[in-house]
Order: structure tokens, then C-alpha cells, then sequence
């Protein structure tokens, strides 16, 4: 990990579901975060689609940002409270090669050694919908959803062998 940015998980494409501990405060980013806090890194070979979301089983209001380079690096994508919630999301499109720093930080009053769950998907770049790592936003309470599906690839069947698709999208 980089200094000053203790215990980062490395994650790999495709990404998956990670757990982490929040460890003590260090950083804050634009839209805010003061408590305890997680890290994450991956590095992108290549031009990518990246998805980031965080999960608790118990209310934790979490913070959510990406910068490059370190863990001091130019921010790139912030969030707190993605649709109301206390949860935070990043949709970060056709983000360049590079190595990237996930925090994911806690308003207040959190514990470190809380566990916090995170989502975080790595894909090559596509349409909306298309990929794990670029979701459609469906909103609470919405009956259905209209649209085609034309030009979406053929890459998520569990079940055949050699499937690019993600493993676990929701």
C-alpha cells in the first residue's frame, strides 16, 4: 500500500464483494467524511468502467471517493448518500489506466474495526447496462423499465465456461 494509507486491499478485474475493516480517521474528500475509514486499490491496465457501492448490515453513513496515483492523489469521484440512503455509489466511466485509491470513509461517530462491505467492479467500457462496471440507476418503487438491448454483448452466462461476464452484480 502506499504511506499513510494503511492496510489497502488490492482488488482485480472483474471485482467482486470485499469486507474491510475501518481503521482510524486520515483523509477526507470534497463531499465530506470524518470518521473512521477502509481502503481499496486496483490498477487499470488499460482504459475502464468502474462501479463502486457500499453495503452494511448495520447503518453506517459512509462516504465514498477515488483518487489517483496515492492515496493523496487527484480525486476523481466522490459520494455520500447515493439516493437518499446512507450508503454511497460511484459510476466512474472510461477511467484511465492507472493505479486508483478507494475510500471509503464514515461521517462520525464509527468505530475503526467496524466492518464495511464493499462492491467494487472493474470492466472494459460499454454501454449502460452493458457491464458491471457502468449499472443502470433503477429507482425505488419503479414498476418497469423500458429500452432495447441491441448492441449489448452476449458476456454473462454463469453457467458456460470461460464467461467474461462478473460473478455477482447485485
Amino acid at each position: 500500500s502506499c504511506s499513510g494509507c494503511p492496510a489497502a486491499m488490492n482488488v482485480t478485474a472483474p471485482g467482486g464483494r470485499y469486507t474491510q475493516n475501518l481503521v482510524p480517521h486520515l483523509y477526507q474528500g470534497s463531499c465530506g467524511g470524518a470518521g473512521a475509514e477502509a481502503y481499496f486499490t486496483f490498477t487499470l491496465a488499460g482504459t475502464s468502467d468502474v462501479f463502486i457501492a457500499t453495503h452494511q448490515s448495520m447503518p453506517v453513513n459512509t462516504v465514498l471517493y477515488v483518487r489517483s496515483g496515492s492515496c493523496t492523489g487527484t480525486q476523481v469521484g466522490c459520494n455520500t448518500n447515493a439516493d437518499g440512503l446512507v450508503t454511497s455509489q460511484l459510476t466512474l466511466t472510461n477511467l484511465a489506466a492507472g493505479t486508483y485509491w478507494v475510500i471509503v470513509d464514515s461521517v462520525s461517530g464509527v468505530a475503526p474495526g467496524t466492518p464495511i462491505t464493499a462492491d467494487i467492479y472493474i470492466t472494459t467500457p460499454g454501454n449502460e447496462s452493458d457491464r458491471c462496471g457502468r449499472p443502470t440507476f433503477i429507482p425505488p418503487l419503479t414498476a418497469s423499465i423500458t429500452g432495447s438491448t441491441t448492441g449489448y454483448a452476449d458476456d454473462y452466462l454463469p453457467y458456460r465456461a470461460g464467461a467474461t461476464g462478473c460473478s455477482y452484480c447485485g
